[in-house]
C-alpha cells in the first residue's frame, strides 16, 4: 500500500514538471510572444536589435506578466484557505511560460550587468524589481492555503518550476541578474513558508 502512495505521488510529481516543461496550447491574447511581435519592428526577433531596445521589451513583457497574474490573484484572495487552487495556478504557469518563450524570440546576447551602461542597469533593475514583485506577491497569497490539499502542492512545485524557468532565462541574458533580483527580494520581505512555498525559486535566489 506504501508502495503504491509512492508511485503515485512520484507520477504526480513528474506530471507537474511536464505541465511547466511542455507545449502549452495558448490563445492568441494569452500568448506574450505573439503580442511582443505587434509593438513594431522586428520585436519578436531580436537579432540585430540593441541592448537597450531589448531590455525594454523584456521589461514590458515582465510588467505586462505581473498585471496579468495580479488578476489571477485578485481572485485567489477572495478564496477560502482550504481551496483548491490548483486551477489558479495553471493560469499563472502559463502566463509565465509564454513569457519565458517570448524572451526567447528576442536572442539577447549574454552581457555582464557591470558593463552595462547606466541606463541599461537601471532597466535591468526594473526588470528586478517586477520579478522580485512577481515572486513576494505570489508567496504571499498562496502561503495562506492548505497543505493537507495535495492539488496545492503539487500546483506550487509547478509555480515554482515555471518562476525558476523565467529567473534562469532572464539570467543567462543578462550575467549577475539574480543577484539583483535577490536583494530586492531580501528588502521586500520573501522569505520560506511554513505552508505552501515556492521552494525552489526561493532556494536559486538563496533566500
Amino acid at each position: 500500500m506504501q508502495s503504491r502512495t509512492a508511485a503515485t505521488l512520484v507520477a504526480l510529481f513528474f506530471f507537474s514538471l511536464l505541465v511547466v516543461a511542455g507545449p502549452l496550447a495558448v490563445d492568441k491574447h494569452t500568448d506574450l510572444a505573439v503580442r511582443t511581435a505587434s509593438c513594431g519592428g522586428n520585436c519578436s526577433d531580436g537579432a540585430g536589435t540593441s541592448i537597450s531596445t531589448q531590455l525594454q521589451l523584456v521589461l514590458a513583457l515582465c510588467l505586462d506578466l505581473q498585471t496579468q497574474i495580479n488578476s489571477v490573484l485578485t481572485v485567489v484572495a477572495q478564496l477560502h484557505s482550504s481551496t483548491n487552487i490548483s486551477s489558479h495556478c495553471s493560469q499563472i504557469v502559463i502566463l509565465i511560460t509564454a513569457c519565458v518563450k517570448a524572451v526567447t524570440k528576442l536572442n539577447i546576447s549574454a552581457v555582464a550587468f557591470v558593463s552595462l551602461s547606466t541606463s541599461d542597469q537601471a532597466c535591468v533593475k526594473n526588470i528586478a524589481q517586477v520579478c522580485a514583485e512577481i515572486i513576494f506577491g505570489l508567496q504571499s497569497h498562496i502561503s495562506v492555503f492548505s497543505v493537507l490539499v495535495l492539488g496545492n502542492v503539487w500546483a506550487t512545485l509547478a509555480l515554482a518550476s515555471a518562476l525558476v524557468s523565467l529567473c534562469s532565462q532572464l539570467s543567462l541574458c543578462v550575467y549577475g541578474f539574480l543577484g539583483v533580483v535577490t536583494q530586492i527580494c531580501t528588502g521586500l520581505g520573501v522569505q520560506f513558508s511554513t505552508g505552501l512555498c515556492l521552494t525552489a525559486v526561493l532556494r536559486l535566489l538563496s533566500l
